[in-house]
């Protein structure tokens, strides 16, 4: 998995012709000013028309995914996918001494693919959606899961939790969104239901089962969210 390089990320090309043949003559990328104070990034609010979010900033060339802020407005978080070749994954920006420090893949995403964050309303736990592997030190999984991370005392993030099943399955779970009390748990899955998992199933049967959802394609779920305390249970047990 490669790992993106934030000065390749922050830093912008610079048009111009190299005053001699050598490399040492060469245009070199310039960095941007990253200067930015106040509420949503210094940015001035939007009126009633659509605008880009932090133009240059947040919003580049690349691909810029869905973001969140935390309750307190000081932390930002958002996806980023440069381009064919490379993985989508989260970058972070917080208020450090006044100013929004230049964004940063979070240490527990770090050399895998993220995207898909949501936050509870207190801030904290932390939601997103990673090919992390479900083993530790294993080799990154085909299908994104969903995973948590609690804040700890200190104010940083605890180690990645995935609630394993029922809510993950062996199938793409994703975009998962907390109902506005935190009881349940929404998202959405491609899982296949049992009904269209069989391999014998004849022609009119499988047009009756594709009518509906659980046939592969995605589709919204919802559990009770306190599925997820039994494995972060576990995972403090077994450390």
């Amino acid at each position: 998995m490669i790992r993106f390089s934030l000065k390749g990320i922050m830093f912008l090309t610079i048009a111009g012709l190299a005053t001699a043949c050598s490399p040492e003559h060469e245009s070199q990328p310039a960095p941007i000013e990253w200067n930015l104070v106040g509420e949503y990034l210094g940015q001035q609010p939007p009126g009633s028309e659509v605008e880009l979010f932090a133009p240059g900033y947040i919003s580049t060339s690349m691909s810029e995914a869905n973001s969140v802020f935390s309750a307190d407005g000081n932390e930002f978080y958002f996806a980023v996918w440069p381009g064919p070749g490379h993985g989508v994954t989260v970058f972070s920006t917080h208020v450090e001494d006044g100013r929004w420090t230049i964004p940063e893949v979070p240490d527990f995403l770090r050399g895998v693919s993220a995207i898909d964050v949501a936050m509870t309303a207190d801030g904290q736990r932390f939601f997103f959606c990673s090919n992390r592997s479900r083993t530790p030190g294993g080799p990154t999984e085909d299908n994104f899961d969903i995973w948590y991370v609690d804040r700890e005392s200190d104010g940083h993030w605890g180690e990645p939790i995935n609630p394993g099943e029922p809510l993950n399955s062996d199938r793409a779970d994703y975009c998962p969104m907390l109902s506005p009390d935190g009881r349940y748990l929404f998202f959405s899955s491609n899982r296949i239901s049992p009904e269209s998992a069989g391999t014998d199933l004849g022609y009119q049967t499988l047009r009756e089962i594709n009518r509906g959802p659980g046939g592969g394609f995605s589709d919204v779920y919802w559990v009770d969210a306190s599925i997820i305390e039994k494995p972060r249970q576990q995972f403090f047990q077994s450390h």
